[in-house]
């Protein structure tokens, strides 16, 4: 059986071989070490508001007691 692993950029390879795998195998294990570059992203949080439990008739009288003003700076 032969077996092979094909790269698009040579450079990339730092080390390949093959391994003695006879406790599973009959056949020499082929490896292939790569040196690729990982782009890290940033964190992303969510947040979201449950409303399944909410006070329905407490919820009214915020907004009432809220002045419209107060409401247009609310940033949560």
């Amino acid at each position: 059986m032969v077996s092979g692993i094909f790269v698009n950029n040579i450079e990339s390879v730092l080390k390949s071989g093959t391994l003695n795998a006879d406790l599973i195998s009959d056949h020499k294990l082929v490896f292939c070490e790569l040196n690729i570059k990982t782009v890290s992203s940033e964190e992303k949080v969510i947040t979201y508001r449950d409303f399944k439990n909410i006070d329905v008739i407490k919820l009214k009288q915020d907004l009432a007691a809220a002045g419209l003003e107060e409401m247009l700076h609310i940033t949560d």
